[in-house]
């Protein structure tokens, strides 16, 4: 018997978080996965870098104060 399941993807999210207004970068921002505790910080230049294991489609959030 042969039994076949889902297999998680890898899905991997690299960015630049920027003010709308100016476009200068945002450092410090704080960028996670919906529902997870799964996340990171933008870095001096707004870049982040995250990744996750899912087997379904996820949402990213970003929160600056």
């Amino acid at each position: 018997m042969i039994q076949l399941g889902l297999a998680a993807q890898l899905i991997q999210v690299s960015g630049k978080v920027t003010d709308a207004e100016t476009g200068a970068p945002l450092p410090g921002a704080r960028v996670y996965f919906e529902n997870s505790t799964i996340g990171s910080s933008s870095n001096l230049t707004g870049d982040f870098f995250i990744s996750i294991a899912s087997e379904k489609e996820e949402t990213l959030v970003v929160s600056y104060i």
